[in-house]
């Protein structure tokens, strides 16, 4: 008897032992956490630390969430939980310089015209014109101003990025300079002989848009000390000087992101003198010595072709015959883009024309990360069969598969000079001239005719304007690109994360059988509507010879009738939606007893039913 009444008090002080300790650690180590997700989702990179360990500015972040109407959405809901618990990590690693603000924006209230005034997009969450909220605004000390305008699961795999780098960008509002060598006429090109020149490309269009662009001639002897990306295109009879300006730009930590090709599609070559029918052949890029001082190298006498990829063209030869696939024009889709970094992790399609192929050289201390490649049927053709009039079955002939090909890649890490036994004749250097760097940051695309509007966006002229619509997303990989290589190295260090969706099967369930009730009610909306209008049709028929008085009470006795059915089909849809709320917040409270308090008492009880079995044990002996 004793026995037992010890038990039974044994067993309310652990009980109260164990809330008072919940309660006590809730408040004495609100900020400790422990990451126990597979992929340490909540656990920010090394990159994003060191971002915050570096913040001179007071920001605000504004988390908008509609949790009262998007808490029946589960995966919208799952997400908006992990949303909220990186922001609070972001909060908890700021030293106080991040402060974070949640707001549910109800309908028709002041937080919800607040969240639509700084660009948080209204979601659509019915058919009655309900609209939520799930985005970010951000601020600092100077009015600068950032916007996650909606948080989409498809890109959940970038969040990390997207809030680091609007972090960044609020801590360091300068905007970056992007300079340009190109021997193609990316900037346009001025009128001759009474006709206007080609244009400005649309991808320098939208440069100017986010950066400040300065083009660069091909006699640079320094890239200045303020430029944060060096963008080559084509690089084609470059001064000395100027290589040597490139070189050193590199091994300093400059960034690079440099378009060369074995072939350029876009590139005019004049008619030769004396000959108007007849061209001089294309000639690749002049950038073998500097590829090789990167640890890399593209043969020019080589392009890259990948029969799963090629997009289908008639010759001009015979326009009318079936289209054909030529090897060397690649529809690249994201099965051939690098998922796992945030240049290529968004594109869906990237169109190439003619690009080379990207291979790493003997003893090469860089590190090559692949953006683009081929998928494994991808192989080499060689740019004779294309020189002056290729035939697309002639060059499908001789191609032979031999594996992935790499067309675009991310170098880091330990590169050389191509200087490194000396300048050039008659070129100086003012400074210690480097040889070799360990902090590499380049971007290397084996191609430049995809930023030419040809290959990726339709341009119209709209009263004057010209007006860009793109139908594959090159703008958005250079964009991209530049944007990355814009932040500092620990920016460019935050890739792209796992993602975490483990949905609850009975909440999916409630919603599709909510959803189904939802569809039918609304079917059979629509068929009374219907039923309605083609009643009033027969009313507004008969009115030809009838007396126009009883047609009135006739017609205003049907729209009564209808308008009743149609509150009665509202009042059924509300009941749906309480009764899939009702359904959902039950789950979710029988889920939580579970885990907050169940799993611990069975714990609580497990452990003190071993300890009276060894108690008893011991009484016993």
């Amino acid at each position: 008897m004793n026995r037992g009444i010890v038990s039974f008090g044994s067993l309310i002080v652990a009980l109260i032992l164990l809330f008072a300790l919940n309660i006590l650690s809730g408040l004495l180590f609100n900020n400790v956490r422990v990451d126990m997700t597979a992929e340490q989702l909540y656990t920010l990179t090394p990159g994003s630390r060191a971002i915050l360990d570096k913040l001179d500015d007071d920001i605000t972040l504004n988390y908008y969430f509609s949790d009262s109407q998007l808490r029946d959405v589960p995966t919208i809901k799952a997400y908006a939980v992990r949303v909220e618990e990186l922001l609070n990590e972001y909060v908890n690693l700021s030293h106080g310089k991040i402060h974070l603000r949640v707001v549910d924006p109800e309908p028709f209230s002041e937080e919800e015209d607040e969240a639509v005034q700084v660009g948080v997009r209204p979601i659509p969450i019915n058919d009655v014109g309900e609209t939520a909220y799930f985005g970010l605004s951000a601020s600092n000390s100077t009015d600068g101003e950032e916007v996650i305008g909606f948080f989409s699961a498809d890109h959940e795999a970038l969040l990390e990025h997207d809030l680091t780098r609007m972090i960044y960008k609020l801590n360091n509002p300068r905007i970056p300079v992007v300079a340009v060598i190109s021997s193609l006429p990316i900037n346009g090109e001025p009128p001759r002989g009474g006709r206007p020149g080609p244009p400005q490309w649309t991808i320098l269009q939208q440069m100017e848009e986010i950066f400040e662009v300065r083009m660069l001639t091909s006699e640079q002897t320094k890239i200045a000390d303020d430029v944060d990306i060096l963008m080559i295109v084509h690089p084609k009879m470059l001064h000395d000087a100027t290589q040597v300006a490139i070189d050193q730009f590199a091994l300093a930590g400059g960034r690079i992101i440099a378009f060369v090709d074995p072939y350029s599609d876009v590139e005019v070559i004049p008619s030769m003198p004396f000959m108007q029918n007849q061209q001089e052949p294309k000639s690749p890029s002049e950038f073998e010595d500097q590829l090789a001082a990167w640890g890399v190298s593209i043969d020019f006498t080589q392009l890259a072709g990948d029969p799963d990829a090629a997009r289908r063209v008639t010759t001009s030869q015979n326009p009318e015959s079936t289209p054909q696939p030529y090897l060397p024009w690649l529809q690249l889709k994201a099965k051939h883009l690098n998922q796992d970094d945030v240049v290529s992790n968004s594109l869906n399609t990237l169109f190439m024309a003619t690009p080379g192929v990207i291979e790493p050289l003997p003893d090469s201390e860089v590190n090559i990360e692949p953006l683009v490649e081929t998928g494994p049927t991808g192989g080499l053709v060689p740019v004779d069969l294309i020189q002056f009039a290729p035939d697309p079955k002639e060059i499908l002939n001789q191609f032979q598969p031999t594996g992935k090909k790499i067309l675009a890649a991310r170098l880091t890490g330990k590169i050389g000079s191509a200087f490194a036994d000396g300048l050039p004749e008659g070129v100086t250097w003012e400074g210690e001239l480097l040889t070799e760097s360990s902090n590499a940051q380049i971007l290397l695309v084996a191609d430049t005719d995809l930023l030419h509007d040809r290959f990726w966006v339709e341009v119209q002229e709209f009263f004057g304007d010209r007006v860009a619509y793109p139908y594959a997303d090159n703008g958005n990989f250079v964009i991209n690109s530049l944007d990355n290589l814009s932040g500092s190295s620990d920016l460019i260090s935050v890739r792209s994360r796992g993602t975490y969706a483990r949905p609850f099967t009975r909440v999916v369930e409630l919603g599709r059988a909510a959803e189904e009730r939802f569809r039918a009610s609304e079917r059979q909306l629509q068929m009374r509507l219907q039923e309605a209008d083609e009643r009033l049709n027969q009313l507004q028929q008969q009115g030809a010879g009838a007396d126009a008085a009883l047609l009135d009470q006739q017609a205003r006795a049907e729209i009564d009738n209808f308008l009743m059915e149609k509150v009665n089909i509202r009042k059924e849809l509300r009941s749906v939606q309480h009764n899939l709320r009702k359904d959902i917040e039950q789950l979710e409270t029988r889920l939580k007893i579970i885990n907050i308090g169940l799993v611990p008492l069975l714990i609580t009880f497990g452990a003190l039913l071993a300890g009276l079995t060894q108690s008893r044990r011991r009484g016993d002996s």
